[in-house]
């Protein structure tokens, strides 16, 4: 189980077989490769605040940590914007420990300068960030409620909620129109849908005496998230939640004997994740999960995964030509 204290080829060929290029596949197909990259977290120990953010070329084959020279400490949570140019990501000025320090960074993915700091000295915790379908603002936690944050102006519209509660991890559904956040950060935290003023509160999972967490839009259809097995087991799953019928249910991939976290879709069939399970290089590993035959697969890549938490995954693929 992970704590949120945070309120948070061989190459692929041999291993996934198939053809694969960012673009929806049929039921019955395999991704032979990835084109586009990974982003991920790295970190021994969430409190020793020494997580790096990493970034994985599919197409280059190459490893590279992004964060070892920024001036900012525990870097982590990171997610592209739609058109790839940027990536949006939380982490604490360099040397500062205090939960008010925690700000939202954004940087020019290949750029020689460091991450701006978009929400620097305003003495709140500023987390989780998100960017829009139409990349023209993000939604992140605030002050302990989700916010929007425009990208150019670093203007700050907070959001009023009659509901009192601490709200987390905030996610764009319905084609940027709603957003998704957790409801407390306590045992019984919850998943909540809202319109973007905060209004037309609906449960998405709010089982009882379970935490359900990590919200990821998977398609307009569709909601990944995470939530304990049960309330006496309190391994971690995914879950989907299917906006059409309003049901949730476990993805096949996962066992109640292992943790299973931070998912991030890469189609309408394959999903990153991260999991505690047998055979791996040691804590939390990156994995390809199969939603249709319920198979974890290794990535096979060399010093991708290791000893420490490889966490926190988001996917861009290169558009076909």
């Amino acid at each position: 189980m992970r704590i949120w204290n945070r309120v948070w080829t061989l190459a692929l060929a041999g291993l996934i077989g198939g053809a694969f290029a960012g673009a929806a596949l049929a039921a019955d197909e395999d991704p032979l490769s990835l084109n586009g990259r990974l982003l991920f977290h790295r970190y021994t120990s969430y409190d020793n605040y020494d997580s790096h953010l990493f970034l994985y070329d599919f197409r280059d084959k190459t490893l590279a940590c992004l964060s070892e020279s920024w001036p900012v400490d525990h870097a982590m949570n990171a997610h592209f914007s739609p058109d790839g140019e940027r990536i949006v990501f939380m982490g604490l000025p360099k040397g500062k420990r205090d939960g008010k320090d925690w700000d939202v960074y954004c940087w020019k993915v290949g750029g020689k300068d460091p991450p701006e700091n978009l929400t620097e000295g305003n003495g709140v915790r500023d987390e989780d960030p998100n960017y829009a379908p139409d990349g023209k603002s993000i939604v992140f936690k605030h002050a302990g409620q989700f916010a929007f944050l425009d990208p150019k102006t670093k203007e700050i519209r907070k959001v009023d909620i009659r509901e009192k509660a601490e709200r987390s991890m905030p996610v764009f559904v319905a084609s940027g129109k709603r957003v998704v956040a957790m409801e407390n950060a306590a045992a019984d935290g919850d998943l909540y849908v809202y319109e973007r003023d905060g209004t037309n509160r609906k449960a998405v999972a709010a089982e009882p005496k379970v935490q359900e967490y990590f919200p990821v839009r998977w398609d307009d259809d569709r909601l990944l998230y995470v939530r304990w097995h049960a309330a006496d087991n309190r391994n971690d799953q995914i879950y989907v939640h299917d906006w059409k019928t309003g049901k949730n249910s476990p993805l096949t991939c996962c066992k109640p004997d292992a943790n299973y976290s931070d998912p991030y879709p890469i189609d309408v069939r394959w999903v990153f994740l991260s999991s505690t399970r047998e055979k791996g290089a040691g804590g939390y590993d990156l994995y390809l999960g199969d939603s249709k035959t319920g198979a974890v697969r290794s990535l096979g890549i060399e010093k991708l995964n290791t000893k420490a938490e490889e966490l926190g995954s988001s996917y861009l693929a290169r558009p076909t030509k």
